[in-house]
């Protein structure tokens, strides 16, 4: 075993030589070794003794690949289906892999194919559209798996079904079904001459001489078919299976039990030739109870009552049940009930829907798609329009539910949802859903049952965002009236107005103008001086706008009982020579300049001065401008003017005794 890092050092000339072999035996042993070599190059061979493994390193240098066994074992990389452990030169994406432990997948084009593991078989595992074939001794198509239609046929090669099963064999084959469960053939001799196709039922081992079962479909020279199921046949079938015909089921889906010639006009035929009673009896215990009398009664296959009718001879009821539960009955006196039994407050109706108290009925009403369907109320005089009182109805051709009272339209549910009442061409105009058209009064008249202050009337109208409106099309005022009189109204041009009727100059909000009343908030002391908003939060009343005779007053919070921890300002001057007063214009008026403070130059100072984050952005990277109440720099500016009056007098105390002296 030997390694070497293919570098010849300068050195004597028996040195190199043994540099040289110690290289050459490297070379020709593969670099076998426990361990990798130390230097390593792209496509250089490696025997590694400690698994056992021929390796070859990668062309960049950066692993090793293993490629056999040193025992002469094969291997390979497990791969994936886009890139398969073993493929082909010229298609890389062709070949197998191994998708997981004890399992082989093969790959074309880069899509599983087949995949053979410990437990199962699996082609197409990934549901692509693939086909899949088995030929035998002649027939392409034995099996055939459509991957594209989801169908699988045998011996055919357009399969038009799920499962299409094709034998075409000459007529006078024999028929060969022993010790199978399905046989489709061509004609039994001395039966149809017509083409016939026959699926036999028989115990496995039986013979060609017993067949207790079989269905046939026999097709005529006009392409009809019919189906026919035989029980029963025994001995040599040969012209023998005719006679064993129970049930058929001709072109036209007629079913016919006991006959051999069908009628166009009947479904169902039943026939008793044998004289030994009714054609179709259904018995039940009479012990009193509807649903154990004669009836017909369906179940499930695991034996649950799904439902029936039944005929209920203690009342002389027919009695129509669901889950065991009934439904519907017909009582003696032909009276319809639909969710509810026989009682009292039903007696006089001839259709009754819903249980005893009312709390769900559901009718449906069909009719062809160009007509009405409809509940219609009469008083019963006669079959004209003088004994029509009202309807519901729709119209199923336009998609629209009506009502009539007296014959004549009041009110329609079009097919987009729209009400109107009073008009029959109600619309979605200006946002609306409900049209109601009166042109004699109140298009909409709201109000309660109860009287009393404590009860009130309301209108909500609300869009799907939550949003409420009340909206007027019209160029006219909206009024809001109380107790009968005008309160507020918001006028064509978009002005509030609260307590007056009409408005008086060009401010959107309103009041009266009178001095004896508050324009907005309450009133107090006498007429020079009100209070017209108040400010509020939840620790209560932080402010006021208030106006006296001649002026307006802007009020915050500042009663001593309020307070605590008060000291007097120190250091007044000094913290305000801190403040740095400038000279700007904004933005937005780049014509004006006018004084002022930067707030975050301010908010050093006096903090509580100014709101917001100096250089603050929202989440979309927008930038929130601070502010600045400047009134909140008075008390600061106070002090300081106090320590510099009290400077002031200090000096003028001295210089008046210089003066003296």
């Amino acid at each position: 075993m030997a390694t070497h890092d293919y570098i010849i050092s300068n050195a004597s000339g028996a040195a190199v030589r043994a540099d040289l072999n110690n290289a050459l035996a490297a070379i020709v042993s593969n670099n076998s070794n426990a361990s990798s070599p130390s230097t390593t190059y792209a496509y250089q061979w490696w025997a590694d003794t400690t698994t056992g493994q021929l390796k070859l390193r990668n062309s960049a240098n950066s692993a090793w690949i293993t490629i056999f066994e040193l025992d002469g074992t094969m291997l390979m990389e497990d791969g994936t289906v886009s890139a398969p452990g073993l493929a082909f030169a010229s298609d890389l994406n062709t070949g197998f892999f191994r998708s997981a432990a004890d399992k082989i997948n093969f790959a074309t084009g880069g899509v599983e194919r087949l995949e053979i593991g410990s437990s199962e078989v699996v082609f197409n595992d990934g549901s692509n559209d693939v086909d899949f074939r088995v030929e035998s001794n002649g027939n392409t198509h034995m099996l055939f798996v459509d991957g594209g239609n989801d169908r699988v046929g045998i011996g055919e090669t357009s399969v038009q079904s799920t499962l299409h099963v094709a034998k075409n064999i000459a007529d006078s084959d024999a028929i060969s079904w022993a010790n199978s469960q399905l046989s489709v053939a061509t004609p039994i001799a001395g039966n149809s001459t017509a083409n016939r196709a026959t699926i036999y039922f028989a115990p496995y081992g039986s013979d060609n001489n017993y067949a207790p079962s079989a269905i046939s479909a026999s097709a005529g020279t006009s392409g009809a078919s019919t189906l026919k199921f035989f029980t029963n046949a025994s001995g040599n079938l040969t012209g023998q299976l005719q006679s064993y015909e129970r049930m058929r089921i001709d072109s036209s889906g007629n079913v016919g039990i006991g006959v051999s010639s069908l009628s166009s006009s009947s479904r169902l035929t039943l026939l008793e030739s044998a004289g030994n009673g009714q054609t179709l009896e259904i018995k039940g215990a009479n012990t009193g109870g509807a649903g154990s009398q004669p009836g017909i009664k369906f179940t499930a296959s695991t034996g649950d009552n799904i439902g029936g009718i039944f005929g209920d001879t203690n009342s002389d009821a027919v009695v129509l049940q669901s889950g065991g539960t009934e439904r519907m009955r017909i009582d003696s006196s032909g009276q319809l009930h639909i969710g509810n039994t026989v009682s009292s407050a039903h007696t006089n109706r001839l259709l009754s829907v819903g249980d005893t108290s009312r709390s769900a009925a559901f009718i449906e009403v069909r009719t062809s798609t160009s007509g009405d369907s409809g509940v219609l109320f009469s008083d019963g005089t006669d079959g004209t329009n003088s004994g029509f009182r009202g309807s519901v109805e729709y119209n199923h051709s336009s998609d629209f539910m009506f009502m009539r009272t007296a014959g004549t339209e009041r009110m329609r549910i079009d097919s987009s949802g729209n009400v109107g009442i009073g008009t029959t061409t109600p619309t979605s105009q200006y946002g609306t859903n409900l049209n109601i058209n009166d042109a004699g009064s109140s298009a909409l008249h709201l109000t309660t049952g109860n009287s009393g202050t404590s009860n009130s009337d309301g209108f909500h109208i609300i869009n799907s965002s939550g949003i409420a409106y009340l909206w007027n099309r019209e160029n006219a005022d909206t009024v809001f009236a109380t107790n009968n009189t005008e309160r507020m109204r918001i006028d064509s041009s978009g002005k509030l107005l609260v307590g007056r009727t009409g408005p008086d100059g060009s401010g959107l909000i309103q009041a009266p103008a009178s001095s004896t009343n508050a324009s907005f908030g309450s009133a107090t002391g006498a007429s020079t001086g009100m209070v017209h908003f108040e400010f509020r939060n939840p620790n209560g009343l932080v402010g006021t706008i208030s106006t006296n005779g001649s002026a307006t007053a802007y009020n915050i919070s500042s009663d001593y009982r309020l307070k605590e921890n008060v000291v007097d300002i120190a250091n007044g001057i000094t913290r305000v020579k801190q403040l740095s007063p400038r000279r700007f214009n904004f933005i937005a008026d780049a014509d004006t300049t006018v004084d002022g403070f930067l707030a975050h130059e301010a908010q050093t100072v006096v903090p509580e001065a100014v709101s917001g984050t100096h250089n603050e952005v929202d989440a979309d990277g927008n930038a929130v401008m601070q502010g600045i109440d400047q009134s909140k720099l008075v008390p600061l500016l106070t002090a300081a003017l106090q320590e510099a009056i009290a400077k002031i007098e200090t000096l003028e105390t001295k210089v008046a005794a210089l003066e003296a002296g």
